[in-house]
């Protein structure tokens, strides 16, 4: 029988309808994509009247069939790697229960189904009816089934197959599909439609009722090449029947958000500008008071010295006023202040003794001159840190002393805009000679004590390792004690051993470009197998070492798409392409061989023409320029995700470099490579949850400014940057 394709779509609910907790979706192959090549994935989980609506069921499950599905390859053993993905999927369950929760045994309908050359696979648990329609006719092809013990581990027990033709049609839903349409009513829909014309139609009877718990998936299969145009293959039912009016609301809401988002921003700004400038003009007050007025004192005591017989001003008269008995006595007591008053201004000896003496007036013109002079000098004085000797301070550049001023106010008033001042101040000034650069380096250390505590930050001092290149590369995998870097300005790769002195030389197929991206290749018998992508878009595979051996690796039409970077997870290759925005996946299927490209996204509905770098654990990360990033799974965006809780200081990313995370670890890390071309470096590498929540950061040694790439192994907790000619190896605590 020919390969088959395959045409599908899907009904997706809401996560929490009328007490209902659901998961739908989809995995794998796109209209027209062989069934030979890359295997389709459907399923539906369904929770009835939940204990815990907040609980964390359906997200493990959706984590856990994305990872599993990834290590499916189409191939006569397709029916054991579906019982191991069942398997897993068994033991996340299990997991959960121990974990608390466990109100969904009993009362959990899902089903599973799989399609892979012309068979399909499925597994089901309770009450998720699936349809077979077949030349205008629809039978049944599940029936009511519960683990007999309820035990978690048996939740899908019993693995179903069967063989398809062209022309046979799959429908499966939950229990509020058939509460909402006829059997029959359904069979007539689905044999007169596409899968996507279905969807349609089913939604319009929908509206009518305004059920948003309705969860249904439609596959058509027909032979492979037959010549089909692009349908939607997700309808979000909560969007497909709200009303008009919510409809506006929530297509403006983005841009309402950031509008808010920006007016808070600068109201913070200047709320931390005021207060800051409030704080240092109070505080250069202070400093004057103490440094200028002694200065002031000494300057005027030898004019007093000179001048014995100088009378002392007469002292003002003082009054302690009692209460008042009565309107008249107030009238008259004021009456009495107001003419003592006059008198004293008209007493003789005051303009005579303060104002006609001419020593008075030298004295006082004197001490105008010592306050005119004495600001300047003060405001100098006060830029330099306490303690500072007089001496370094007359040597100290003005900008630098500036930037010190600057890092002073930090240890008094620890805000946003002043952290951000210091950094420009620091990263923009330029040493002439070695006193200033000793000088900035005192200084820039004194401004990262107090910036790692604002953004929870752990600082490295040094590198426990170090792998000489021998040249400038841009990209590099660490493959135990190898570091294997390609990019830069040379077109070969090149292998470093920890503690070498020189690198060694990979020796490359004849014609072989220049490799612009490397990703480790798991699907290897051995873990030192590393990938390459040439600048001609062809993939190199080879091993790192003493006497690294090399080979060519080419999909079955012998040409890969056209890419900037490239990816792979489980037993598939991803070719990134940031130009266009589009993500390529290649199944693999066989030694060196892949399958047909399929695009995980239409770049019509996302967007990811400023991505920088993905990172893969079965969802898909993508960075982008903005410092952003976007979660896929499937093939939707996940709308639910973003990053968040960070300190103020790290909220804009000054270079967004890469981003790194896999199925091994529960944290995404993001390294920001800082500000380019300064003297000390700024680079910051972020750690969040994989729900996007930030738990710290990691700042290193000043001399690392300009980091070009990194690479992680989760497992040992070992973290290599990329700069220059080396690669710097640190432990992550």
């Amino acid at each position: 029988m020919s390969a088959l394709s395959a045409r599908f779509c899907q009904i997706v609910p809401a996560p929490v309808v009328r007490s209902k907790r659901l998961l739908c979706g989809s995995l794998g192959g796109t209209h027209g994509t062989s069934l030979h090549d890359e295997p389709l994935l459907t399923y539906c989980f369904e929770i009835d009247q939940p204990w815990f609506p907040g609980g964390s069921l359906l997200e493990t499950i959706r984590e856990a069939i994305v990872v599993e599905f990834e290590r499916l390859v189409v191939g006569p053993t397709i029916e054991d790697q579906f019982e191991r993905f069942l398997r897993g999927l068994n033991q996340s369950l299990h997991r959960i229960a121990e974990a608390g929760e466990a109100d969904w045994i009993g009362g959990l309908n899902a089903g599973l189904f799989l399609f892979a050359d012309d068979q399909l696979y499925f597994a089901h648990t309770g009450h998720i009816p699936a349809y077979l329609v077949q030349r205008g006719t629809i039978r049944q092809i599940t029936d009511d089934s519960q683990p007999s013990d309820n035990h978690p581990l048996k939740t899908f027990g019993n693995l179903a197959s069967g063989t398809l033709a062209p022309g046979d049609t799959i429908l499966f839903g939950n229990t509020e599909l058939y509460r909402e349409l006829s059997l029959d009513g359904l069979r007539r829909v689905v044999s007169s439609h596409t899968p996507a014309g279905a969807c349609a139609a089913i939604i319009r009877e929908l509206r009518r009722s305004k059920n948003a718990a309705v969860c249904t998936s439609i596959i058509s299969v027909q032979p492979s090449g037959v010549a089909t145009h692009q349908e939607i293959t997700v309808f979000q039912l909560a969007l497909e029947l709200e009303s008009a009016a919510r409809r506006v609301a929530r297509t403006a809401k983005p841009h309402l958000d950031r509008v808010v988002h920006g007016t808070k921003k600068i109201a913070h700004a200047v709320s931390n500008t005021a207060i800051a400038a409030g704080r240092g003009a109070q505080s250069t007050s202070q400093r004057f008071s103490e440094v200028a007025m002694p200065a002031i004192s000494k300057a005027v005591t030898p004019l007093k010295e000179r001048m014995p017989n100088l009378p002392e001003a007469p002292a003002l008269p003082t009054f302690k006023p009692q209460l008042p008995e009565g309107i008249e006595r107030i009238s008259a007591r004021r009456g009495r202040l107001l003419r003592k008053r006059f008198a004293f201004l008209e007493n003789e000896t005051f303009f005579h003794h303060w104002w006609r003496d001419r020593r008075i007036r030298l004295l006082m013109l004197s001490t105008a001159i010592v306050i005119l002079i004495g600001v300047p000098v003060t405001r100098a004085l006060v830029r330099t840190s306490p303690g500072t000797p007089k001496a370094a301070t007359a040597t100290k550049n003005p900008q630098l002393a500036q930037a010190e001023e600057t890092v002073a106010f930090l240890n008094e008033t620890p805000s946003v805009a002043l952290f951000k001042k210091a950094q420009i101040e620091l990263t923009t000034f330029q040493p002439a000679n070695d006193t200033e650069a000793e000088q900035l380096k005192t200084i820039w250390t004194t401004y990262n004590t107090l910036l790692d505590p604002q953004l929870n930050a752990t600082r490295y001092a040094t590198q426990s390792a170090l792998y000489p290149l021998g040249s400038s590369r841009s990209s590099v995998v660490v493959q135990g004690p190898v570091a294997i870097a390609a990019g830069g300005t040379e077109t070969n790769a090149v292998a470093s051993r920890l503690g070498a002195t020189a690198p060694t030389g990979i020796a490359l197929p004849a014609g072989t470009t220049k490799i612009i991206s490397l990703t480790r290749t798991p699907k290897a018998a051995t873990s030192s197998i590393t990938s390459g992508l040439t600048a001609d878009n062809k993939i190199i595979e080879f091993t790192g070492g003493e006497a690294p051996t090399t080979r060519l690796a080419t999909s079955e039409e012998g040409s890969f798409a056209t890419a900037t970077s490239l990816q792979n997870f489980g037993n598939n290759l991803y070719l990134v392409d940031a130009r266009a925005g589009m993500i390529w996946r290649y199944p693999a299927t066989g030694e060196s061989k892949y399958g047909k490209a399929t695009s995980l996204i239409n770049p019509k509905r996302i967007d990811l023409k400023n991505m920088i770098s993905v990172a893969i654990d079965g969802a898909i990360y993508v960075l982008k320029a903005d410092g952003s990033v976007v979660k896929i799974v499937g093939n939707a965006v996940d709308t639910s995700f973003d990053l968040k809780g960070m300190p103020a200081l790290l909220e804009t990313k000054a270079r967004p470099l890469q981003i790194f995370t896999n199925d091994q670890t529960q944290s995404l890390y993001i390294l920001d490579a800082g500000v380019r071309g300064t003297t000390f470096g700024t680079a910051i590498l972020h750690e969040y949850g994989k729900d996007g929540t930030f738990r710290r950061a990691f700042t290193f040694p000043m001399e690392l400014n300009d980091i070009t790439g990194m690479d992680m192994n989760t497992t040992t907790q070992q973290l290599w940057l990329l700069q220059g000619e080396n690669v710097y190896e640190f432990k992550l605590p």
